[in-house]
């Protein structure tokens, strides 16, 4: 069957040499993907590839936190603007979020809090579901979602512990599964706990495959057929739950 990749990046320039090649690969092996925005070029040209494939490639516009280093209120005013200018076309506001990981002075943190919640505000304001990026961050990313109104939240590439992921789903949030399933004993763990109802596929491509391989969205067939593994199901039906549930995500405009 054909599935959705609900987070990926075509438009990076690990795909610069080959696009039209993988375009293919994923037009016949995918329903869609959702290519993800993570800085004011990439919005960009994460739109412009949605309008070369239109109906199969759908853009989302954000921020990256790891990237908003060196960047003042003024850059983020303008990409607030290419949001607003082109909601019409894109389908969420992400990836946004906290990145503990790369950021550990207090005052850089601080600074990715400050745009998260103007971003997670536009979110309100037009109504767009929001893609959360919240590495090492996740509690703090939680406690500040919890003052918004939001019509969808997907917690993108999530590895919060148990506790984090019960608070996710009793709001109703969904749990995104990277390719990290294929190798990672902790992502396993939180397929096994959350309900299949709230769970998307993702590959982030081109990153998080085993080893140093370059990822490709179609690489999430080898995530349902783990997941069916962990949880005991059938990989069709399994399928067809998560590009259902994506679809819900995405407010059904795909």
């Amino acid at each position: 069957m054909k599935l959705i990749d609900n987070h990926c990046h075509l438009d990076f320039p690990h795909y610069e040499k080959d696009r039209e090649e993988v375009m293919e690969k994923c037009m016949e092996k995918l329903e869609l993907v959702v290519n993800s925005g993570s800085s004011p070029e990439n919005n960009m040209s994460s739109l412009e590839l949605s309008r070369k494939y239109e109906g199969f490639i759908y853009p989302t516009m954000g921020m990256h936190p790891v990237k908003i280093d060196g960047m003042g209120l003024e850059q983020l005013e303008k990409v607030k603007q290419n949001i607003r200018e082109h909601q019409k076309e894109i389908v969420a506001v992400g990836e946004i979020g906290m990145d503990y990981h790369h950021e550990t002075s207090k005052e850089g943190r601080k600074k990715q809090e400050r745009f998260f919640k103007r971003l997670l505000k536009l979110g309100e304001e037009t109504g767009l579901p929001v893609v959360v990026h919240s590495r090492d961050a996740e509690k703090r990313v939680l406690d500040i979602l919890e003052d918004y109104e939001l019509e969808s939240v997907i917690m993108h590439c999530f590895n919060g512990d148990m506790n984090m992921v019960e608070i996710a789903v009793k709001r109703d949030y969904y749990i995104s599964v990277s390719t990290q399933v294929l190798y990672s004993k902790r992502v396993g763990n939180i397929v096994e706990n959350t309900p299949v109802e709230n769970i998307l596929l993702e590959t982030d491509a081109p990153f998080l495959y085993p080893g140093d391989g370059r990822n490709f969205p179609y690489k999430v067939h080898e995530s349902l057929i783990k997941i069916a593994d962990i949880t005991g199901r059938e990989e069709e039906k399994l399928g067809k739950i998560f590009n259902r549930n994506t679809r819900n995500a995405y407010l059904k405009v795909f």
